[in-house]
């Protein structure tokens, strides 16, 4: 009888420990999943365990799982750097991330990765490094603190490929010959946006105006003259993936995002980027008027250079000295007013009303004088 009674009781335990729940969650917990093991060891070609009450026969050391937490879960960043112009910001960034759940490997990796903790620490690293190499770089991003303005999109756009796998969201191509079109996808974005925005002082270099100083050129006159080369179908099919990448930011900017980061496991639901924002709001407004005066000062030396064109170019049309031209455009560009000198060049009303009376009577007195009449005649 004592046998049979330790044997009810080993298999009353065994029974009783085998049966085992996997959160569902909650409010204030997430919904968790599980990880098959045996003996120990992990066996990730497993299908992951629901949440619910499972049984596991011999639970821990035969059958039983690792829990792995199933919801989503997220960080803010904050990233302060320097611009090229001297400027300090800094820019809020909000991400969140999901369990890549169906798949096994997906999940092997998020373990690897140190789960919810580790994944946590390596997107931290990857935005902040990228966002700050961005802001402050002289070859990309903006250059001053006005252009860092409405930077969202360009800067969601940089992070989302750093973040998401490179097969998900390639570079641009050329038509169908997968060739990458030299033109760097932020830029693409800012070009086709509606309304246009101006290119950044770097990215003006590249593919805005041939000539600085031609204000009636385009601002993208370099890239208008590539787009223009396109035929009708590589234009479509640019078209269609820029709007396609467009759309991919949008949606993950609204946190409806479903491209992977395999490496971690995981999927990117959400990026949101805030505005860029100045650590010294008072350093802001000192290099803000450094950069009016500047441009105030480009915009004069400009200014000069044509006025000096137009001056020589009017005295040479209208044979006149070059002071007299300066004069003539001056006042036909409202510089200056021309004042006539009353006291050379006006005269009285009354004076203007009698001079036609004053002439008739010369007429007359010349008319009825016969010695006037035989003078005027001999002096004809």
């Amino acid at each position: 009888m004592g046998i049979i009674a330790l044997l009810v009781q080993g298999v009353a335990y065994i029974i009783l420990q085998g049966w085992q729940e996997i959160p569902a969650g909650s409010e204030k917990s997430p919904p968790y999943i599980g990880v098959p093991t045996f003996l120990g060891r992990p066996q990730y070609d497993k299908e992951p365990i629901e949440p619910g009450m499972h049984f596991f026969l011999g639970f821990p050391l035969l059958w039983g799982f690792i829990p792995i937490p199933a919801g989503k879960f997220g960080d803010k960043n904050e990233i302060e750097v320097i611009l090229p112009d001297g400027t300090p910001v800094k820019q809020s960034l909000g991400w969140t991330l999901l369990l890549d759940k169906k798949d096994p490997e997906a999940i092997r990796r998020f373990i690897e990765s140190g789960c919810e903790a580790g994944v946590k620490g390596q997107i931290h690293e990857i935005i902040t490094e990228r966002g700050r190499e961005f802001l402050s770089s002289k070859e990309k991003g903006p250059h001053k603190y006005r252009e860092a303005q409405g930077i969202q999109e360009e800067m969601s756009w940089v992070l989302f490929r750093a973040i998401v796998d490179r097969e998900d969201v390639s570079q641009v191509c050329l038509g169908t010959s997968g060739e990458p079109f030299p033109v760097p996808t932020s830029v693409l974005l800012k070009y086709s946006n509606v309304p246009r925005k101006s290119p950044s002082e770097c990215e003006a270099k590249a593919w805005g105006r041939e000539d600085p100083n031609n204000k009636e050129a385009s601002e993208w006159e370099k890239l208008d003259k590539i787009i223009d080369k396109l035929t009708d179908e590589e234009f479509a099919s640019l078209k269609q993936q820029i709007e396609e990448r467009r759309k991919a930011i949008q949606e993950t900017r609204d946190g409806r995002g479903e491209h992977k980061k395999r490496g971690l496991g995981v999927i990117l639901c959400r990026l949101n980027i805030g505005e860029v924002m100045p650590t010294d709001p008072e350093m802001v407004k000192a290099i803000q008027k450094k950069a009016i005066e500047q441009e105030e000062k480009e915009a004069d030396a400009i200014e000069m250079k044509f006025a000096r064109g137009a001056i020589k170019e009017t005295a040479m049309d209208l044979e006149v000295k070059k002071e007299t031209a300066a004069n003539i455009l001056h006042i036909e560009r409202g510089k200056i007013t021309k004042i006539i000198n009353a006291t050379e060049y006006s005269a009285s009303e009354g004076l203007l009303n009698a001079i036609p009376i004053i002439i008739e009577g010369i007429a007359r007195a010349i008319k009825g004088n016969p010695q006037t009449q035989e003078g005027v005649k001999k002096n004809g």
